[in-house]
């Protein structure tokens, strides 16, 4: 398949080119910042644009089958980010994704979302609750299947082992881990639907057991 990764530069978005690459995938990147130099980026066609207003995502879908969507503000953005950072990147940035999805004809995606999703009513959670609502939406009106990854605690390697260690004993995941889970949607996605099957919402929590009860 063709796969248009969005956010290609981040933690999720770099760490699943290779992935992707590996299992025979044609990639095509889009990021609001230019990428840098090296892997996991030569070779792949990249569209700059800005995912809040939906600049550029139109021409990034053309061609594509299926989309992995990651931009995000996250819980390390609590303190830097406001309410209105939170709602144009992870609610806004969401619904411009789906819009270039229908114009592209574009029927399957992988979002990532957040076990912050539990926390109803704070700014994170929250915007992770409508960023998975667009997806049932798209899902229902526009025939568009999706995998929604909740990643608990995504624990990217760091110089800092005490505190990467920390976290895992905490209930943390492994960023390997959930790249994992994020290539299995797209592995779930790519089968066929068989004739006249209803297109799924499938839900996946990328969790481990907390070592502390």
């Amino acid at each position: 398949m063709r796969i248009l990764i969005t956010g290609a530069s981040g933690n999720i978005g770099k760490g699943i080119i290779p992935k992707l690459r590996a299992a025979g995938h044609d990639l095509v990147l889009y990021d609001i910042t230019c990428l840098p130099d090296g892997e996991p980026f030569v070779g792949l066609p990249f569209i700059q644009g800005d995912a809040q207003a939906g600049v550029g995502l139109d021409r990034a879908a053309q061609g594509c089958d299926l989309i992995v969507h990651t931009p995000a503000w996250h819980g390390i953005h609590w303190n830097a980010k406001t309410e209105t950072d939170f709602w144009r990147l992870n609610v806004d940035g969401t619904f411009w994704m789906f819009q270039a999805a229908q114009a592209a004809n574009i029927s399957r995606v992988v979002f990532l979302s957040s076990t912050a999703w539990y926390g109803h009513y704070d700014k994170y959670g929250f915007t992770k609750r409508v960023g998975e609502e667009l997806c049932e939406y798209n899902r229902q009106r526009h025939s568009i299947r999706y995998v929604s990854v909740r990643p608990n605690d995504l624990t990217p390697w760091g110089d800092d082992f005490l505190r990467y260690g920390s976290r895992l004993l905490q209930g943390g995941v492994d960023r390997e881990d959930v790249l994992d889970c994020v290539a299995s949607a797209v592995q779930a996605l790519s089968a066929d639907l068989p004739e006249g099957a209803e297109p799924e919402g499938i839900i996946v929590h990328a969790m481990r057991p907390n070592a502390f009860t």
